[in-house]
C-alpha cells in the first residue's frame, strides 16, 4: 500500500509541475460552467435574445405604427428601420437576421378582420429556421395585442361597426331585405356602444380568442433571403458547414501533441541535430496539417454530394478558397497550441479546450442567437464562425469574391498571427 501510495503521488506531483495541465484539470471546468450558466440563465435570462430584424412600414398607419411598438417591447427582438432593398442584401449577408415588410392597407385590416388580411412578410436567413418560428410567434402575438386594444378602445370599436355597415351596404352578394337586417342590427349596437360605458372586461370578452370565429389571425408568409436561385437546397447545405469545421477542429486537436509528443521520444532532438533549418522542420508540420485539414474538408464535402443529403456547391472556386483559408488559419492556431504546452496532457487539454471555446462562441456548438449581446459580440473573435461563414458563402449563400473577402482576410490574419508567436514561442523554448 505505501508503494502504491508513492506511485500514486509521484503522478499527482508531476500533473502540478504542469501549469497548463492544472489549468485546465482545475479552471477551464470552472470557465465552461460559467459560460453555460450565462447562456442558459444569468445574464441571458434564458431567452433567445439579440434577434436583429429590419422593419419595412409601408403602410405607415396608426395601426401599424402600434404593431411595430408592440414588437419593440419584446427582449428578444432588435430592431431597425432599413429600406427593403437594403435589408435583403443585410440580411442574405448575415448582417441582420431578418426583416419584416408591413404592406400597405395594414391598418384598415384591424377594422376589418373578417376579411383575407394582407401578408406580413418576412425576409428570412434559411440558417435560422428557430428564430423564423420564434419571430413569427412574436408577430402573432403583437397582433393580438393590437386587435385586443382596438376591441377596449370605444372609439375603434364604432369604427369597426361603421366599417361593417359600410361593408354591408357595397355588398353585391347580400339582397335589399337581407342588408337591411344586418344594417338595423350593426345600427342597433353602434347607438348601444355609443351610451354605453366599455370595460377592460366587456371589450375583450371572447371578442379576439373565440375559436369558432372563421378569419385568419394574421397573414405570415416567410421568404428565404438569399441571391437569386442560391438558396440551400436542402437542410444539410445549412448543418454540413459546422461539420465541416468540427473535422478540421479534430485534425487541430491531433498535430497539436505531435510535436510533445516528438520531444519526449527524441526525435525532435534527432530532427534538431540533422542538416535541416527549424524553418523547414516546422514548414513541413505545418504542411502535414494543411493537408490533412484540407483532406477532412475534402471528404465531408464528398460525402455531403451523396443524393440522400442533396447538397449542390454553388460555386468551386469559391468554396476551394474557403478551405485553404481556414485550413491555414488553423494551421497557425495548431502551431501556437504546440508550442505553449510541456507535457502531452498539457497540450490535448489545451487545444480540447480553446477549440472547444471557439466552436462555441463561432456557433458550432450554440446558437448565436440564444446567446447574450455581449458573447455574440465576442463571437466574431471566433475564427470558427468566420470559416463557417465562408463556407456558408461558397455553398449556398451565393457570395461573390468581394463578399467573400472578408472572412477569408479574417481568417488569413489569424492564421498568420498565431503561427508567427507559435513559433516565437517555441524558439524561446530552446534557448
Amino acid at each position: 500500500m505505501r508503494v502504491l501510495l508513492k506511485m500514486a503521488f509521484k503522478d499527482i506531483r508531476i500533473l502540478l509541475g504542469d501549469k497548463v495541465g492544472v489549468f485546465f484539470v482545475l479552471f477551464f471546468p470552472i470557465l465552461m460552467a460559467l459560460l453555460m450558466g450565462t447562456v442558459f440563465g444569468g445574464s441571458g435570462g434564458g431567452k433567445p435574445t439579440g434577434i436583429t430584424v429590419a422593419i419595412i412600414d409601408k403602410d405607415n398607419s396608426r395601426s401599424s405604427r402600434e404593431f411595430v411598438d408592440a414588437l419593440r417591447t419584446s427582449e428578444s427582438l432588435e430592431i431597425f428601420n432599413s429600406t427593403e432593398a437594403e435589408a435583403s442584401e443585410a440580411v442574405r449577408r448575415g448582417d441582420l437576421n431578418a426583416y419584416i415588410v408591413i404592406p400597405v392597407g395594414f391598418g384598415d385590416s384591424m377594422k376589418q378582420f373578417w376579411k383575407p388580411q394582407p401578408e406580413l412578410n418576412i425576409g428570412m436567413d434559411p440558417s435560422r429556421t428557430a428564430q423564423s418560428w420564434l419571430l413569427q410567434g412574436l408577430m402573432t402575438q403583437a397582433w393580438y395585442q393590437q386587435m385586443a386594444k382596438s376591441f377596449m378602445d370605444p372609439k375603434q370599436y364604432l369604427d369597426i361597426i361603421d366599417q361593417a355597415g359600410k361593408d354591408i351596404e357595397a355588398s353585391s352578394s347580400l339582397s335589399g331585405a337581407e342588408k337591411l337586417i344586418y344594417t338595423s342590427f350593426f345600427s342597433a349596437i353602434r347607438s348601444f356602444l355609443s351610451n354605453a360605458t366599455l370595460t377592460n372586461g366587456s371589450g375583450t370578452n371572447g371578442s379576439g380568442t373565440n375559436n369558432s370565429t372563421p378569419f385568419q389571425p394574421v397573414n405570415i408568409k416567410q421568404v428565404a433571403v438569399t441571391r437569386p436561385g442560391k438558396s440551400p437546397a436542402s437542410a444539410f447545405e445549412v448543418t454540413f458547414p459546422s461539420g465541416i469545421l468540427w473535422g478540421i477542429i479534430g485534425a487541430v486537436a491531433s498535430f497539436a501533441v505531435t510535436l510533445v509528443r516528438e520531444r519526449r521520444e527524441g526525435t525532435w532532438t534527432r530532427l534538431r541535430v540533422a542538416p535541416i533549418s527549424l524553418t523547414m522542420i516546422l514548414a513541413g508540420k505545418a504542411a502535414a496539417c494543411f493537408i490533412t485539414s484540407v483532406g477532412v474538408a475534402t471528404v465531408l464535402i464528398m460525402v455531403s454530394q451523396m443524393p440522400v443529403f442533396g447538397v449542390h456547391v454553388s460555386d468551386p472556386l469559391k468554396l476551394a478558397l474557403a478551405m485553404i483559408c481556414t485550413a491555414l488559419c488553423f494551421v497557425g492556431i495548431t502551431m501556437l497550441m504546440s508550442a505553449a504546452g510541456r507535457t502531452e496532457q498539457g497540450v490535448s487539454g489545451m487545444s480540447w479546450g480553446v477549440l472547444m471555446i471557439m466552436a462555441m462562441f463561432g456557433g458550432c456548438t450554440i446558437p448565436l442567437f440564444v446567446m447574450p449581446g455581449w458573447m455574440q459580440m465576442a463571437s466574431n473573435f471566433s475564427p470558427v464562425k468566420w470559416g463557417i461563414y465562408a463556407f456558408e458563402g461558397a455553398i449556398w449563400r451565393g457570395f461573390s469574391y468581394a463578399e467573400m473577402a472578408l472572412p477569408c482576410l479574417i481568417l488569413l490574419a489569424v492564421g498568420a498571427a498565431t503561427f508567427a508567436a507559435g513559433i516565437v514561442m517555441l524558439k524561446r523554448s530552446e534557448l
